[in-house]
């Protein structure tokens, strides 16, 4: 099956740039051949025939027309090629799907017949420079503190920084760490990290004052707890890879994290010796364990012992 030059295939984990890249070509689209030639289809519940006659229309007194098909229909084999022989020459249509079943029939067609452009989650490097590139259209300066204070809060999804980016710019101030903590609220889970990476930096002091910075915003110390467990356990995964001498930069592949996880538990899983470690572990399965069978107290009146927890792990990682 050869390639159709008018039809795409746009898919991917990075959801921002991905519809990004269709707005701009929207916005090209309008500008060049009308909005009256763009048409934007939901596939879900629509029959083939109707499918076909929206890609099979041809442009209203311009050049180019623009269907833009929302999900990969799920089709049969031969249905799907003849969804894509319907098309007319002069239109070009873009299926949008993030993440498509890639055992389905219809995608497997799909992606011979469309040129596709995937659209995968950002380097650290490609998400710095795009971060400096969203505040510089936000007229705002953006720290390397405040960068590093957004992403520890944020994460990486790009939906959420270029949210938070917007609002901060509208302070008409530096975007720097100390606005990023007065006006950022982060989760449970961006906590731990912050967390994790003042400790991976040897600041354990900073750390536990981040930490209860958030138990004032109102933070569940039990639920934080659990997902600090859950760090450990991570950490525990890229200390052996370092142990056994897997290369930094194939880490995240090899245990299928994220880049921006195993760039946060890095410097801690290198400064941790094999007894630092080894005592870590324990103690966090230890206190788990008694934290389930009744060996420590928990209410959200009295949290102290949970905190107290989160407290020792800090200054064993320290």
């Amino acid at each position: 099956m050869a390639k159709a030059e008018n039809i795409f295939l746009f898919t991917g984990e990075n959801t921002y740039a991905l519809f990004q890249e269709f707005l701009r070509w929207k916005k090209g689209f309008a500008e060049k051949h009308g909005e009256e030639n763009l048409l934007e289809v939901e596939t879900s519940g629509e029959k083939l025939t109707s499918l076909m006659d929206s890609v099979a229309a041809m442009p209203f007194i311009a050049e180019k027309r623009l269907v833009a098909l929302h999900n990969i229909p799920k089709l049969e084999k031969e249905e799907m090629i003849s969804l894509c022989e319907a098309v007319h020459p002069q239109t070009v249509v873009v299926f949008i799907d993030a993440v498509p079943d890639k055992r389905l029939s219809s995608v497997k067609t799909l992606q011979a017949l469309a040129t596709v452009k995937e659209f995968s989650a950002p380097s650290p490097a490609e998400l710095t420079r795009w971060m400096t590139e969203e505040a510089r259209k936000n007229e705002a300066d953006l720290t390397e503190s405040g960068r590093k204070a957004l992403v520890d809060m944020v994460g990486e999804d790009q939906w959420m920084l270029a949210s938070e980016i917007s609002k901060l710019a509208l302070t008409g101030k530096p975007i720097d760490r100390e606005l990023v903590i007065e006006y950022v609220i982060p989760s449970g889970e961006r906590i731990i990290w912050g967390f994790t990476n003042l400790l991976g930096e040897g600041n354990v002091n900073g750390a536990l004052r981040y930490f209860y910075e958030q138990m004032e915003r109102g933070e569940d110390p039990y639920g934080l707890w659990a997902i600090l467990l859950d760090m450990i356990k991570k950490l525990v995964l890229v200390w052996s890879a370092l142990q056994d001498d897997v290369q930094p930069g194939n880490i995240a592949s090899e245990l299928k994290l994220s880049p921006f996880v195993i760039r946060g538990i890095m410097p801690l899983a290198r400064k941790l010796s094999s007894d630092d470690m080894r005592t870590l572990l324990s103690f966090a399965t230890s206190s788990d364990r008694a934290l389930k069978t009744g060996g420590y107290r928990y209410t959200n009146e009295h949290p102290e012992e949970v905190m107290a927890l989160i407290e020792r792990a800090a200054l064993l990682c320290g």
